[in-house]
């Protein structure tokens, strides 16, 4: 029993450091790439020309460009469960309800649980196959794209073949083709038994949700290598797409606000990964921990106090060197 609280001890330990490490890089890793985010910005807005998207010039070609045009097709792109609508690019995506396979680093042993899972979880692979046994997913993910599409008077497929970021789709029964389908967070729900009225969910139910590129008004910020296509017929330039009709004022801030809030959110992700292991590293100690008479705290919340006090001041002190730099 002393040998395994231990293990258990050191095995806290190492698991405290690790995450104090990860919180620690995390954080600085966002102020970094904030700041060089700002000044990736600051080159585009010394070197950007905005061009007219209705009077291409090859002149233009090799230059960096922000063009603001209308991005539309005659084609429209539909599925089995959705109606044909004004879509660029319509993204399926498909997860099932079924058995999960787990490590637990503690106990050394795989654990499972029922949860929804992105694509096929294979249960042969799994250590103990009776009772975790998954059903077939009959649904597959899919991507569409239309076959013509123009963005102001460049020829917009290869655009098209460059865009990475889709927008969530949101769904309505007067996008389906079944009105009467099912409809759970933006996500259509397909039960594998049509009876089951429960309103949780059940082994082998299906949920299906879409992302897509909607036709309407962009900015693209990109290297213009032809005028007829933009990106030319290799492709493989480093594109920026965002809707509406920017300016190169409203790009940049625009940018500026993302990277922003980006940095932002791993910033506070990384401290809360410090504190918690700053806790796990100091825990075993709080019965030494007494913070009295300045603080009315002793043992465990004392160990949360200076924890959380060392993440806020970390936190506080790199938000400072970020805007120095």
């Amino acid at each position: 029993m002393r040998v395994f609280k231990n293990f258990q001890r050191r095995s806290q330990s190492f698991l405290g450091i690790f995450t104090l490490i990860c919180g620690f890089f995390m954080m600085w890793n966002s102020v970094r790439a904030a700041r060089d985010d700002s000044r990736a910005l600051e080159t585009v807005a010394s070197q950007a020309i905005v061009i007219d998207p209705l009077v291409p010039r090859s002149s233009d070609n090799g230059a960096l460009v922000l063009v603001a045009a209308r991005f539309s097709s005659v084609d429209q792109l539909e599925d089995e469960y959705l109606k044909a609508g004004p879509y660029l690019i319509l993204r399926r995506r498909v997860e099932m309800y079924q058995w999960i396979e787990e490590e637990n680093p503690l106990l050394k042993k795989k654990e499972y649980r029922l949860g929804w899972h992105e694509g096929q979880v294979d249960f042969f692979n799994f250590a103990e196959t009776r009772g975790h046994e998954n059903p077939l997913l009959t649904i597959a993910p899919d991507t569409k794209k239309v076959q013509s599409a123009a963005f102001g008077a460049f020829d917009g497929r290869a655009l098209i073949n460059a865009v990475e970021r889709l927008l969530p789709l949101s769904l309505t029964p007067d996008l389906l083709k079944d009105s009467a389908a099912q409809i759970e967070n933006d996500r259509i729900l397909i039960r594998r038994d049509p009876s089951n009225s429960n309103t949780t969910p059940s082994l082998g139910d299906v949920r299906v949700w879409y992302d897509a590129l909607p036709q309407g008004d962009y900015t693209v910020l990109t290297k213009q290598i032809d005028e007829r296509n933009l990106l030319g017929s290799r492709g493989g330039e480093s594109v920026v797409v965002r809707q509406g009709l920017l300016s190169l004022d409203d790009f940049k801030t625009s940018e500026a606000r993302e990277s922003k809030d980006v940095a932002g959110n791993l910033l506070y992700l990384g401290a809360v990964l410090l504190c918690a292991g700053l806790y796990s590293i100091l825990s075993p100690l709080a019965g030494s921990f007494d913070l009295r008479p300045r603080f009315q705290l002793r043992g465990h919340a004392a160990v949360v106090f200076v924890s959380v006090g060392v993440s806020i001041l970390l936190t506080l002190i790199l938000m400072i060197v970020g805007k120095l730099g």
